[in-house]
C-alpha cells in the first residue's frame, strides 16, 4: 500500500443540508461567492501536487506562477449537484468508481472540503469501510452541529458561549417572521439602526440594514425576479418559515470596515490563526473580495482578533470539531471591535491568502498590498496581458479562477498602498 492521497471537494451547497434551500445558497451568481459555487477555490487548498479535484462544474483554471497553486492529478465533475457534491457523488456508481481507482494504492486519504457536511461524513465512512482506508480531515462532531453553527442563530449561540467572543457580540432578538421583526422595530426612532439577518445565509445574502419603525420587510427580503432591479441588496427568495435575527446595528454601515479572519482547529485541539483581511462589500453586506495593505489594521486589533478566534476554536474543539472556520468582525470608525458572525467552513478569501503566502511568505501582510475580486469584469488572460498588467513576480494582476460571464476571479498585488491604488484603477478600465 502507498501513502496518503488528497481529495479536494467543493461542496458549498451542503452548507445547510437542506434540499429546499434557496437558489442563492446553492450557487446563484449574485447570491454567494462565485468561486465557492463553481469550485475553483478547492484547487488552491492542497499543499502538494497530485490530488483529486472534485467540483460541481468543469474548471478551466488559468495559468499562475509556478508553485503557487498545486496541480491536480485528476479532475472529477459531479454534474447537476447544485453544490451538494459529496452527497451526489455517492449516488453515482460510475463517478464513485473513479474515486475508488484514485485511492486504490493509498493507505490514507485526506479530505479537504468546503464544509464538513453529512454528505462528506458519508463519503468518509464509505472510504473507510468499503476501501479499508484511514480517512482524515473530517471532524468527530456530528455534521448537524456544524450545520447549526453555520446558521446565524446557531453561530450566535456558539459565540455567546465563549466569554472572549460574547463580549463582542451585539445584542439581538430572534424573530419568527418579518412582521414579528416590524413589531420589534415599532416605537423605535428612525435614527436607530439594526441589522436583520436571515437564519440561512452566505456571502452577505439575506442581510438588511433597517431602522427603527421600518415596515415592508417581507417585500425587501423576497424578490421573484432578480433582473427587475427589486431587492438591490441581492437577497434571495427567502424561506419565510425560517426565523430571523434582529441585531443592534454597530457604527455606521457607510463608514464601518469589515475584517474577516481565518482559523484552523487542528485534530489535537490547537488553533492556528491563518490570517485576516478587510472585506470589500456591496451595499454594506454582499461579499465581493478582500483588500489589504501594510498597516491597514492596528497590531493591537489583530492581536485581539487572534485571541478571540483562538478561544472560539478551543471551545469548538471541546465539542469534537476540527477544521477551518472564519470570523467576521466590524471595525467602526469610533468605538470598539464587534463580532458579526462565524462561518464554519473554508472562507471565500482563503485561496487569496494561500496565493499571497506562497508568493511572498507568511509575513506578506507586513510587506505587500493586495486587492481581490470574486469576479472582475473584463479580466481574462488576453485583456490583462494587453493592458500590461500581468504579474511580474513583484506586482501586477493574477487570475485565480476560470471565466464567469464577462470576468474572472482576480487579484491585484503591489508593493504598497499607493501602487495598489494605481493598479486597481487600471483593472477597472479593463473591457470585456
Amino acid at each position: 500500500m502507498g501513502g496518503e492521497r488528497v481529495i479536494a471537494i467543493a461542496n458549498f451547497g451542503e452548507l445547510f443540508e437542506d434540499p429546499d434551500a434557496p437558489a442563492s445558497v446553492l450557487g446563484e451568481a449574485d447570491g454567494v461567492p462565485l468561486g465557492h459555487a463553481a469550485g475553483h477555490k478547492a484547487g488552491w487548498w492542497p499543499e502538494e501536487d497530485g490530488f483529486l479535484l472534485i467540483a460541481p462544474t468543469s474548471l478551466d483554471l488559468p495559468p499562475v506562477p509556478a508553485g503557487i497553486r498545486k496541480e491536480p492529478a485528476e479532475r472529477l465533475v459531479v454534474p447537476d449537484a447544485d453544490g451538494r457534491t459529496a452527497a451526489r457523488l455517492l449516488e453515482d456508481a460510475r463517478l464513485w468508481s473513479r474515486v475508488r481507482r484514485f485511492v486504490q494504492e493509498a493507505r490514507r486519504v485526506r479530505l479537504l472540503a468546503t464544509v464538513n457536511s453529512a454528505g462528506l461524513r458519508r463519503m468518509a465512512d464509505r472510504l473507510a469501510t468499503a476501501a479499508g482506508l484511514e480517512v482524515v480531515g473530517v471532524p468527530d462532531c456530528p455534521p448537524g452541529l456544524v450545520r447549526y453553527w453555520n446558521t446565524k442563530i446557531g453561530g450566535r449561540d456558539l459565540l455567546r458561549g465563549v466569554p472572549a467572543a460574547a463580549a463582542l457580540v451585539p445584542d439581538a432578538v430572534v424573530c419568527h417572521t418579518p412582521l414579528h421583526a416590524e413589531a420589534m422595530l415599532a416605537g423605535h426612532p428612525a435614527s436607530e439602526r439594526y441589522v436583520l439577518k436571515a437564519n440561512m445565509g452566505a456571502g452577505g445574502s439575506g442581510i438588511l440594514w433597517v431602522t427603527g419603525g421600518e415596515t415592508g420587510l417581507a417585500a425587501r427580503l423576497t424578490r421573484p425576479d432578480h433582473t427587475t432591479g427589486a431587492g438591490k441588496n441581492g437577497l434571495w427568495p427567502l424561506p419565510l418559515d425560517e426565523p430571523l435575527l434582529l441585531e443592534v446595528g454597530i457604527g455606521d454601515p457607510r463608514r464601518n470596515r469589515s475584517l474577516t479572519a481565518d482559523f484552523t482547529v487542528m485534530p489535537g485541539g490547537t488553533v492556528a490563526f491563518e490570517g485576516a483581511a478587510l472585506q470589500v462589500l456591496d451595499d454594506f453586506t454582499r461579499y465581493r473580495g478582500i483588500a489589504w495593505s501594510p498597516g491597514a489594521v492596528a497590531p493591537a486589533v489583530l492581536a485581539s482578533v487572534a485571541s478571540v478566534g483562538t478561544a472560539v476554536g478551543r471551545a469548538m474543539a471541546r465539542r469534537g470539531f476540527s477544521g477551518p472556520f472564519n470570523l467576521d468582525f466590524i471595525l467602526p470608525p469610533e468605538g470598539r471591535l464587534a463580532l458579526a458572525e462565524i462561518n464554519v467552513r473554508r472562507s471565500a478569501p482563503l485561496d487569496q491568502h494561500l496565493a499571497m503566502r506562497r508568493l511572498f511568505g507568511p509575513d506578506w501582510p507586513d510587506r505587500v498590498a493586495m486587492r481581490s475580486w470574486e469576479c472582475l469584469a473584463g479580466a481574462d488572460p488576453t485583456t490583462v496581458a494587453a493592458a500590461g498588467l500581468a504579474f511580474d513576480g513583484r506586482a501586477g494582476v493574477l487570475l485565480l479562477g476560470p471565466r464567469y460571464g464577462n470576468g474572472s476571479a482576480t487579484m491585484a498585488v503591489a508593493p504598497d498602498a499607493a501602487g495598489l491604488d494605481r493598479l486597481v484603477a487600471s483593472c477597472h478600465d479593463l473591457k470585456p
